[in-house]
């Protein structure tokens, strides 16, 4: 369970102090700098600042939404790329929005796809979602596959999901995997989960999932 624990940083604490560890835990492998990416952009957007990968927008209750700026946009696909983070027109159009990636000549982008700082402190509280049993109730119900004891696999599944409104998981999938089998119950558990989402909007989120899962011992 090497990563778990910031796993739980990342979706319950996430604080610009612990920025050096994970980034020194990338840096070694231990940890995704996809996922630190997210984190990065997240505490970049709420102290005002503008994001470096272009993760976070805003959507209201009707489903529109809007980019937070991006610093140094013209590359922010390069630096998607250093991540392991694919092309943002893509992620975007997985999302309903429409984008294209700035160049030296200019930005196409229409203003309005850009959220206002401003508007965006005033239209979002972000009630994060809640797993209904808890994380380590969801670790202990993972079946260890027998392709993978066999092989003694052992790491981590990283799976990417949308929480809709009522708490339900859509768009469920494998961002990174293990094979043996694992994968495959990565996704069945995680379709099986439910949320409390307490802001009735989709909500995306990514998760680490430790096979085999090991109890902390009291």
């Amino acid at each position: 369970m090497k990563r778990t624990w910031r796993f739980f940083v990342i979706q319950h604490n996430p604080d610009a102090k612990y920025l050096p560890l994970l980034t020194a835990a990338a840096d070694q492998g231990e940890f995704s700098w996809s996922a630190l990416a997210l984190l990065i952009d997240r505490l970049k957007t709420e102290q005002g600042e503008k994001q470096v990968y272009g993760s976070q927008s805003l959507f209201d209750r009707k489903g529109h939404g809007k980019l937070y700026p991006i610093e140094d946009e013209v590359r922010v696909n390069e630096r998607r790329a250093k991540v392991g983070l694919e092309p943002l027109e893509e992620y975007l159009q997985r999302h309903g929005l429409v984008y294209q990636a700035p160049t030296a000549a200019g930005n196409l982008n229409p203003p309005e796809l850009y959220l206002d700082f401003k508007e965006g402190q005033e239209a979002e509280e972000r009630p994060s979602v809640q797993l209904i049993g808890g994380y380590e109730t969801l670790y202990a119900g993972l079946r260890y596959p027998e392709a993978a004891r066999q092989q003694n696999v052992s790491g981590h599944v990283t799976v990417q999901l949308t929480i809709d409104k009522d708490g339900v998981p859509k768009d469920v999938a494998v961002v990174q995997g293990l094979g043996h089998g694992c994968d495959e119950e990565a996704l069945r558990a995680m379709r099986a989960a439910r949320f409390i989402n307490a802001a009735g909007e989709d909500h995306e989120i990514r998760m680490e999932l430790p096979f085999p899962y090991e109890p902390a011992r009291k």
